[in-house]
């Protein structure tokens, strides 16, 4: 008699443990976020989350870690294009890799034109297919201009070519 209460104990304190196991194997796959790493090599902005591949471009990072590399591992290699955007109103120029697509906006956009008001918050993007650039209005209010031409819909963009974005020039090369 004693030995069938102490195996119906020893049965439920396995199942138990068995249930403990399970809950804490869901509780820990639900909290615990994979995550993908891409390797790039310059600045980055924290604020915006822009990267920039001009090693002196650390917005929002502590001095210290200015020397810091940011690794990041993409499952897909994409054929992308390195461009030089050169904002001719200031005379910036910046490098820019672009894999799949870069929307240029006044806030909420990777490469960010701040300090001109007739930008929208998300006007325009560049984008690669097929190893070629193209441009394309986001539905911005002031519309966005290619070598002096309104453009509306994916247009071929060319190492030269002249983006108007609100009252900012921008020249591409690559």
């Amino acid at each position: 008699m004693i030995i069938e209460i102490l195996l119906i104990i020893l049965i439920c304190l396995l199942i138990t443990v068995g249930f403990l196991f399970i809950i804490l194997y869901l509780f820990k796959s639900r909290t615990m976020q994979r995550r993908v790493e891409i390797f790039f090599s310059g600045g980055a902005d924290i604020e915006t989350g822009r990267i920039s591949l001009d090693t002196k471009f650390f917005k929002g990072i502590p001095e210290d870690l200015h020397e810091t590399n940011v690794l990041v591992i993409n499952k897909k290699q994409n054929k992308g294009i390195l461009l030089s955007i050169t904002n001719l109103k200031k005379g910036i120029s910046e490098k820019i890799y672009v894999a799949d697509v870069l929307r240029i906006g006044r806030c909420n956009a990777d490469y960010i034109i701040s300090d001109d008001r007739t930008v929208s918050k998300t006007h325009c993007c560049l984008y690669v297919r097929e190893g070629r650039l193209y441009v394309r209005d986001l539905d911005s209010r002031n519309h966005t201009y290619k070598n002096g031409k309104a453009v509306f819909k994916g247009t071929v963009c060319n190492s030269g070519d002249e983006i108007k974005v609100g009252d900012t020039v921008l020249k591409i090369q690559y």
